[in-house]
């Protein structure tokens, strides 16, 4: 039981602060627009993106602790699917939409930039393959 509630305790905690520098990260993002200083903006929104990330990671985070304890084998496919949405979630803005109308013009917002940060940190997760008790068994 108090493993439990040390394990909630510290989740919540992780999250509180990555909630406090992501307001802090997009205030300064606000202000650069403002500025017009391009180089921080591209930054700020990398960094969010980067947050966001580790927010998917939190959001699986009881498979990443069996994954530690009990150990694990990365599923390859999900593992390079996360990291190539993690890439085009980081890509600065502009860039996809010139390359194809639809989807480009969809994928240079930020929200749903950010939704797929998230998906990414999620897959990343679920990419961790956990050894079980029995022989040549893992879970997926």
């Amino acid at each position: 039981m108090k493993r439990n509630i040390f394990r909630i305790f510290s989740i919540f905690t992780i999250s509180i602060i990555l909630i406090i520098i992501l307001g802090k990260v997009y205030w300064h993002m606000r202000s650069s627009i403002k500025m017009m200083d391009l180089d921080s903006i591209i930054f700020d929104v990398i960094i969010i993106g980067i947050i966001l990330f580790v927010f998917g990671l939190l959001i699986e985070h009881n498979r990443i602790i069996d994954a530690i304890t009990k150990g694990f084998n990365i599923n390859k496919v999900y593992f390079f699917i996360a990291i190539g949405i993690l890439i085009v979630s980081c890509l600065p803005l502009g860039s996809i939409s010139s390359i194809s109308y639809g989807i480009g013009q969809a994928l240079d917002s930020l929200v749903v930039r950010y939704l797929f940060s998230i998906w990414s940190g999620i897959l990343m997760a679920r990419s961790l393959k956990i050894k079980t008790l029995h022989a040549g068994v893992e879970n997926n």
